[in-house]
């Protein structure tokens, strides 16, 4: 278990909802050309120090910040803005277990849209939540 685990759950998540929605995305450290006119999608996840709370050292908690920037043309209004927004909600709802072979992590608190800032060609709402996710090495 690591943070590249739980991100590829997340990714994993968020890209099939994305590819189904023909919403492009723009990944950490990856290339990506923004569509003109288009909305589109940015994730980085923002890992928090992992800790150990027992005194063998065999536990290990996981925890940070998944962010999800939404980027949706300058003009469009905010009924559209809102309504993804909840779509993403939706997609990560408050104590969801995202599990594979490597990985459990759980959602820990509700999606959250920060302040948006808008320039010429794009209206960009933060969205975030926490996770966590626990594991005890033998």
């Amino acid at each position: 278990m690591s943070h590249k685990a739980i991100r590829a759950l997340i990714e994993t998540r968020l890209a099939d909802w994305a590819i189904g929605m023909d919403y492009p995305v723009a990944w950490e450290n990856a290339t990506f050309t923004p569509p003109a006119g288009a909305t589109w999608l940015r994730f980085t996840m923002l890992p928090a120090e992992t800790r150990s709370a027992d005194l063998e050292g065999k536990h290990r908690e996981y925890r940070g910040i998944a962010q999800i920037d939404l980027f949706v043309p300058t003009g469009a209004g905010p009924g559209f803005a809102g309504d993804l927004i909840a779509e993403i909600e939706d997609l990560f709802p408050v104590s969801t277990y995202l599990t594979s072979v490597e990985a459990s992590v759980i959602v820990l608190t509700p999606v959250s849209a920060a302040v948006a800032q808008s320039d010429q060609a794009f209206h960009v709402i933060p969205c975030s939540f926490t996770y966590r996710a626990d594991v005890l090495i033998s």
